[in-house]
């Protein structure tokens, strides 16, 4: 099981939504990597072409081969933790639980921990058995100008984080949420939040008394996730609750 959580403030105490990821290991690798796809914030580069290029806030192949390695190293024996994956507002932090190996180095010692799992991830190509990780995470990252990932282990836990990308930050500007056209850039845009809401709308007008829990089922975020999503949207004046939370209904407000 996987633990995932996105947090509204840098402490890690606000919670927007959370999902607890079960399945095989391979969906469990990919919903990690939706739920991180889901929220990750995009910046825009116009280049003189029609399509414009898209640079996102983290990078996303480092991040999979972390939670791919994430996934064949943890202690399995061990069933009171879950590894976990927190995204905060400045930073993405992966917690694994493991076995530290007798005489490891970081980024030189070549191991196995769950031999099976790595030779059917290398089979499939999500994993290579010489070890080669740490190598391709150092190229991914420079190839997105992104910084390398700050890690911290001790015997029993493994902390990956990785900071926003340098080039992210180039274009995005002070605010995520400013738009400019200085040097031919435009401040970046939540896609992914807009996509929600819209999302939202569509349900409301299809059923106005639709629930929290429908919604969550729907459009595949928590019950708490939607909750944030509709507090934002009355205090937007997108849309406004008519009654109770029992036997009330949603209205689309007209703009």
């Amino acid at each position: 099981m996987f633990t995932v959580a996105l947090f509204k403030n840098k402490e890690g105490t606000d919670v927007i939504d959370r999902k607890e990821i079960t399945g095989s290991l391979f969906e469990i690798v990919k919903s990690v990597m939706d739920f991180i796809r889901l929220y990750s914030k995009v910046a825009y580069r116009f280049t003189g072409q029609p399509q414009r290029e898209e640079i996102y806030e983290y990078p996303f192949e480092a991040i999979r081969e972390v939670v791919i390695n994430s996934v064949m190293h943890k202690y399995y024996f061990e069933h009171g933790h879950n590894n976990i994956l927190k995204f905060l507002p400045d930073r993405i932090k992966i917690e694994n639980y493991w076995q530290k190996p007798t005489n490891f180095i970081l980024g030189k010692t070549v191991f196995r921990k769950n031999q099976l799992i790595a030779d059917l991830f290398s089979k499939i190509h999500y994993g290579e058995k010489m070890g080669t990780g740490f190598e391709r995470i150092k190229e991914m990252c420079k190839k997105e100008n992104s910084p390398f990932p700050e890690i911290e282990f001790n015997d029993n836990y493994f902390y990956v984080t990785f900071k926003q990308s340098h080039e992210y930050l180039k274009l995005a500007g002070k605010s995520e949420h400013t738009q400019t056209m200085e040097k031919g850039i435009v401040g970046t845009t939540q896609k992914t939040t807009q996509k929600t809401t819209q999302k939202i709308i569509d349900e409301i007008k299809k059923n106005s008394q639709i629930t929290r829990k429908e919604l969550s089922s729907i459009i595949g975020l928590t019950e708490e996730g939607i909750k944030y999503h509709l507090n934002k949207m009355q205090n937007k004046k997108i849309i406004h609750r008519i009654g109770p939370d029992k036997g009330g209904y949603w209205e689309v407000i007209k703009r």
